[in-house]
């Protein structure tokens, strides 16, 4: 491979090289636009925002876009590196690029306090091996529960009414993330515009549409965010403040999506809301090929410790799909 520049966002020459990139190897639009409303609305990305591979011609070979995360762990808070968008352009795979990239910004991290690089893969990708190489390890396997909608429909509570989500909803729906987590361990901090930003990361992202709310005594009590596809419905994030409530949202989905298969996505579940999938006829604990890999940039990454401090043995660790990095 010939030399190359590693430049900062605001250092490209043309950042619509990124927009290239991006649609090319994940087929994600992130037009300039998109990219500054997401530094503008997630404040967990850092000042830098990305760092990219930058070939003698001027094209973009490879990006990662650079996050400090508050994370929760067993002895408090403790800011986290995240690679985000992590991407190599076709044609530049397999040329050392993207391991230089990686390393490089292992630096930075560590230069700014962060002792813990996190990142979201799935085992049967190639980069997976690339990421062992650099010293990371499986830290969570995803799950995923389902079931089909089918006869007879959920019992749930009569006193919880489920509705569809209005705009003025959003603040309310982050108080409910933070009374559902607490206690819990991983990325369970948002920042404020958490829902403004997931517009940019997906252009499909309507919660108008695709979000039910629970609610108790005019109170909002829980929420569901849901996919839907003529055979399949698939549950990005549900979270409740109660059994009840969570119960709910899944007897509404069974109605409103009678004869599909159920999917709900377990990443930002704690062992609490699994629970209560299996109470309400949902199986549980299946296994994808998506994983949660992590880093301890100071030595050794000793797996088991880390899973301790970060609640992942005690079932506390969450990390939802709207998390992944």
């Amino acid at each position: 491979m010939g030399r190359f520049r590693i430049v900062y966002y605001d250092e490209l020459d043309d950042v619509f090289q990124i927009t290239i990139l991006y649609y090319l190897s994940l087929g994600w639009p992130a037009t300039p636009k998109v990219l500054e409303e997401l530094r503008r609305n997630d404040d967990r990305y850092m000042p830098e925002f990305g760092m990219f591979a930058v070939d003698q011609d001027g094209t973009v070979m490879a990006s990662v876009l650079l996050m400090e995360i508050p994370t929760k762990t067993l002895n408090g808070k403790l800011n986290v590196g995240g690679l985000n968008a992590v991407a190599t352009r076709p044609g530049y795979h397999r040329r050392g690029v993207m391991t230089t990239l990686i390393t490089r910004i292992h630096e930075y991290f560590m230069q700014h306090q962060l002792d813990y690089s996190f990142l979201t893969t799935a085992q049967s990708l190639g980069a997976h091996s690339m990421y062992e190489k650099l010293g990371y390890k499986d830290l969570m396997i995803r799950e995923r529960a389902w079931k089909m909608a089918r006869e007879p429909p959920l019992r749930y509570d009569e006193k919880i009414v489920v509705t569809k989500f209005q705009e003025e909803n959003g603040s309310e729906i982050d108080k409910i993330f933070r009374e559902a987590t607490e206690g819990s361990c991983g990325f369970v901090y948002r920042p404020t515009n958490f829902l403004k930003a997931r517009f940019g990361h997906s252009s499909e992202f309507a919660p108008e549409k695709k979000m039910r709310l629970a609610k108790r005594r005019d109170e909002i009590s829980g929420y569901a965010y849901w996919e839907s596809s003529s055979r399949v419905s698939a549950c990005e994030e549900i979270l409740a403040l109660d059994k009840s409530s969570f119960v709910s949202l899944l007897a509404d989905a069974e109605k409103r999506f009678r004869n599909k298969l159920l999917v709900i996505h377990c990443g930002g579940l704690s062992k609490r809301e699994v629970d209560w999938l299996q109470s309400a006829g949902f199986h549980t604990g299946i296994q994808t090929y998506g994983t949660v890999v992590v880093d301890f940039l100071r030595g050794d990454t000793n797996l088991e410790s880390i899973k301790s401090l970060f609640g992942v043995s005690k079932g506390l660790f969450r990390m939802g799909t709207w998390d992944s990095t």
